[in-house]
């Protein structure tokens, strides 16, 4: 298993994006720093740091940053060279360089699906994490932005090993983690996706692809925060995006 570098999805502060994808990363940077105040927590994928400056203002009690690009982290260890409580390092993912259960709260936002061996990332995870320690969770969901395709498809993003339903993220998280809470982001209308999924289907899932990638064009004359905020969601197959808050099981909420 191995964290690819992603440096051309990474969200900086310098770097130009369509200001949808930088409203989204936004909303789930300040979800997840809702979950820190006082705790030990673990930013994966930590990249140059632009989460962790939201996750840092919720004031953990010690923060842990992982990525696998040491320039990344050269540049996100520059940035919080005041902060006693951040310690970052780089890995590759194959271990988490932390003993087990110490952690209260672990964060991965838009990285399992960069993963090759997702299923012992997930394990990785929860070993680091004390027993009812909370993982806050974020991927693409498929059916939305890679509409007409399974599972064993390769996404159009070419950084992405895979990307899932909302089904499959639950049982691939499930088996080390209860789903507290299940959330998502840009609501995408029935029709839009029954009609996005037909033409995937018939004419190749590259074809939903785009023309839903153009459909987003409209973002430009009427986007806002607002639009791309993480909300509960009873049916999470209607969103772009998953967001879920796990708790790490024990004896007593196992299946």
């Amino acid at each position: 298993m191995s964290l690819p570098t992603i440096a051309s999805e990474r969200m900086c502060s310098d770097s130009w994006l369509p200001p949808w994808t930088r409203f989204e990363h936004v909303a789930r940077y300040l979800f997840g720093a809702k979950y820190l105040r006082a705790q030990t927590a673990v930013d994966i994928a930590c990249g140059a740091g632009t989460g962790m400056e939201y996750f840092i203002k919720a004031e953990p009690k010690q923060m842990y940053g992982f990525d696998v690009d040491q320039k990344a982290v050269d540049i996100c260890r520059e940035k919080f060279l005041k902060h006693e409580n951040i310690s970052l390092q780089q890995t590759d993912g194959k271990t988490i360089p932390l003993d087990g259960s110490q952690i209260d709260v672990v964060i991965s936002l838009e990285t399992i699906e960069h993963i090759d061996d997702d299923a012992s990332f997930i394990h990785e995870v929860a070993r680091i994490l004390k027993p009812g320690g909370l993982f806050i969770v974020s991927t693409p969901n498929r059916l939305c932005t890679n509409p007409g395709s399974s599972i064993k498809d390769k996404p159009w993003n070419p950084f992405h090993v895979r990307e899932y339903d909302p089904s499959e993220f639950t049982d691939l998280l499930s088996k080390d983690f209860e789903i507290l809470e299940r959330h998502g982001q840009n609501r995408v209308s029935p029709f839009a996706q029954r009609l996005l999924t037909f033409l995937g289907k018939k004419m190749g899932y590259m074809l939903a692809v785009r023309l839903n990638q153009f459909y987003k064009l409209r973002w430009f004359l009427i986007g806002k925060f607002a639009n791309h905020e993480v909300v509960t969601c009873d049916v999470p197959e209607k969103f772009e995006y998953l967001v879920f808050v796990c708790r790490k099981r024990t004896r007593g909420n196992e299946r």
